[in-house]
């Protein structure tokens, strides 16, 4: 059946080895119809992909969804982790998977917005139709208000971007909501002379019409020189200012919705960027024993001879304490995590928090090195999670309290390949100190995940530096510590892997943090991560309440 009363966009672009597809379409009369199908249908939807719909219709009148088929499979215990059909609908949010033929959603009013996700393999179809109900009048709209050119106009917002403070970010009103019709929004950005604004946007979804241009509905860019209209479906959307300023104004006209969310930052450069990574000889570091004794052994290195320069692959087996986490009937590595007792590995909460929701199977590997190669030492083993325990305040928006612990299913049996590492016994001073993160995470953004353990040396920097970039990282925040090297840093899969310091005392390595997020990976932005000291009575209450084995520390 073709298109009745619609104007349509479809922006394609590469997802991995999958393919993503952003459809926006407007129905613009009572009756007006369209289909919403799976890529590819009716075959199979491919693995790794993403198709989104935004559909919009006249003020007034309301969009409703049908789906004759709606086929996604699920979960083995039921759950919809790794094919989804997500439908947002005002205030009706549903999230889909299974078997759900004659499924029927409403919208509150004239938007709604559908994606569909798929996992590490093809299957499954959709099936559905989007129609417009009720009748497009302006009615409803109070008398006072049908002249106005625009029925709401937020405070202007001026921001000065500096080495100081170089990153802002920003949203569309109510976002991720839709945006209200007839709203105007103004972001002013100056920097300093000789330097530019950059924008990057994560996330960004305007009406376009079907001949690719801008309805009235734009976002526009002026940098008193030039001046540039966006709108569309745009991930990771960049645009730069030609000058030291910078207005950013977002409106929308009658169908008003969109939504966007984007970070402004400057090119002038901070101050811990100009200071130079130094190569580290750390060809000693975990090995012979230092002037002072731990409680237990732990955080030593196992190395060949050479020397070990920032940025390279580990040797097999170098550090016995780094795990990686994978979902036990995928067999994919997720994140990371480090060994601290026989019974527990520690690791972020934003790793586990959906295998909570979702109950999905977890394990972890221990002494290993290329994850798809078992050849190369004998020292792996998979064990089962029976049970996470994560912090009971982690806040998932600002990845605060980002931590947690993993029960096994059995002991770990430790050798010279497979050991714990240490943890402090008392505050360490490690504002600008070389530090090390562990992990098999990709390479770059956009990338694949490494083959091998990887491993980069990065400083970390005073609080206030974090603060600078992070707003909502507070700048005496002893939960949390940032992390800088030029172009290096964590990347996705190396979440909640180790973050370790050299103590010189014990000739051994203590895990000082553990990855949380970032910005985007290896940029020129510093990395946040989870501070372990703050958490030790969290960790050792825990541990304790299922076994009596305690963790490695430092005999002062």
């Amino acid at each position: 059946m073709g298109l009745v009363g619609v104007t349509i966009l479809v922006i394609l672009s590469l997802v991995g080895s999958g393919r993503a597809d952003d459809v926006v379409l407007n129905l613009n009369d009572e009756g007006s119809e369209t289909d919403i199908r799976s890529p590819s249908y009716p075959n199979p939807i491919p693995a790794n992909s993403r198709s989104s719909w935004q559909i919009n219709s006249p003020q007034g009148t309301k969009i409703k969804l049908y789906c004759t088929e709606a086929n996604l499979p699920q979960d083995n215990p039921p759950g919809c982790d790794q094919f989804m059909l997500l439908i947002d609908a005002g205030e009706t949010r549903r999230v889909v998977c299974g078997q759900q033929n004659g499924l029927s959603v409403e919208a509150e009013d004239n938007y709604m917005f559908i994606q569909l996700l798929t996992g590490a393999f093809e299957g499954g179809r959709v099936s559905c139709r989007a129609t417009v109900t009720g009748h497009h009048s302006d009615n409803h709209r109070p008398d006072h208000l049908k002249s106005e050119k625009f029925d709401f106009v937020p405070s202007e917002e001026t921001v000065h971007l500096d080495s100081s403070r170089n990153y802002y970010r920003f949203s569309s009103h109510n976002y991720p909501s839709q945006a209200p019709d007839r709203m105007k929004q103004v972001w002013r950005f100056t920097t300093l002379p000789n330097a530019k604004v950059k924008i990057f946007c994560t996330d960004f979804r305007l009406i376009q019409a079907s001949n690719g241009e801008c309805t009235d509905e734009t976002v526009t860019f002026d940098d008193g020189v030039t001046s540039r209209a966006e709108c569309g479906a745009k991930y990771g959307f960049k645009t730069e200012s030609g000058t030291e300023k910078l207005t950013v104004t977002f409106r929308t006209g009658q169908y008003g919705r969109g939504a966007f969310t984007c970070q402004a930052s400057t090119t002038a450069i901070p101050p811990f960027r100009d200071v130079e990574s130094e190569e580290i000889d750390s060809s000693e570091h975990g090995g012979p024993a230092g002037e002072k004794s731990t409680t237990c052994n732990c955080g030593w290195a196992n190395k060949a001879y050479g020397r070990i320069v920032n940025g390279v692959e580990t040797f097999v087996n170098e550090f016995p304490f780094t795990v990686a986490i994978i979902d036990t009937q995928m067999r994919g590595q997720f994140c990371g995590g480090s060994i601290i007792t026989r019974s527990f590995v520690l690791t972020a909460a934003h790793c586990t928090i959906k295998r909570i929701l979702s109950g999905r199977h977890t394990s972890v590997v221990v002494g290993d090195h290329y994850l798809n190669y078992d050849g190369e030492t004998n020292a792996t083993k998979v064990i089962g999670v029976r049970a996470i325990l994560q912090h009971e305040e982690f806040e998932p928006r600002t990845l605060k309290n980002d931590i947690s612990l993993l029960l096994l299913d059995e002991p770990i049996e430790f050798n010279s390949l497979v050991g714990p590492v240490c943890l402090q016994s008392s505050p360490m001073d490690i504002s600008g100190q070389y530090v090390k993160i562990i992990g098999w995470g990709l390479t770059q953004a956009g990338g694949s995940p490494s083959r091998s353990l990887q491993k980069v040396n990065v400083r970390t920097l005073h609080p206030a530096s974090c603060h600078d970039v992070y707003r909502y990282v507070s700048a005496d925040n002893p939960t949390q510590i940032c992390t800088y090297g030029r172009m290096k840093g964590a990347c996705h899969g190396d979440s909640g892997g180790p973050v370790v310091m050299h103590d010189p005392k014990t000739n051994r390595y203590v895990q000082v943090g553990l990855v949380s997020f970032g910005i985007i990976c290896a940029d020129e932005n510093p990395t946040v991560h989870t501070y372990i000291y703050a958490y030790s009575g969290w960790i050792q209450d825990n541990i304790y309440a299922y076994s009596p084995e305690p963790t490695c520390t430092r005999i002062d």
